[in-house]
């Protein structure tokens, strides 16, 4: 069985839009905050109400602070940068078309878009293609040349 945790991002735990002012996020905080406080909850699962409370505080404690904030907002952006694109298909080099005066390959996406490649992004070592149309992508599966 695997168990898989989403992991929250501080905005998400308080409600807010990451371009939020910090007015709008400490009216949040002190909302949840009420709502959530040990001394105050008296619904179902006073545990989880707790935790939760804890995940309040830790947020406000980063979005107050400029420093903080402006740190999370770039570790934000890093892992969003570093998730891999979902892959359709791999496609072998040699079956796509080859646009010798452009410089390109190309493959039909089963949308009526394209997959298409520079050789010079090849060159770059990228292997992953977004179609022009929809939200597929394929890896390019190819040996590079060694010069002799």
């Amino acid at each position: 069985l695997v168990s898989w945790i989403m992991v929250l991002s501080h905005y998400q735990v308080l409600g807010v839009h990451p371009s939020a002012d910090v007015n709008e996020i400490r009216q949040r905080y002190q909302t949840l905050s009420l709502q959530l406080h040990p001394d105050k909850y008296s619904g179902p699962a006073p545990e989880q109400a707790r935790e939760e409370f804890v995940r309040v505080c830790q947020a406000w404690a980063v979005l107050r602070d400029p420093a903080l904030r402006q740190k999370h907002d770039a570790e934000l952006t890093g892992s969003e940068l570093a998730q891999e694109f979902p892959v359709d298909a791999e496609v072998d080099l040699d079956d796509m078309e080859h646009v010798e005066d452009e410089s390109l390959f190309c493959w039909a996406c089963r949308c009526g878009g394209e997959f298409v490649v520079s050789e010079a992004d090849l060159e770059a070592g990228v292997s992953i293609v977004p179609c022009s149309t929809c939200t597929l992508s394929i890896r390019v599966k190819y040996t590079e040349a060694v010069a002799d």
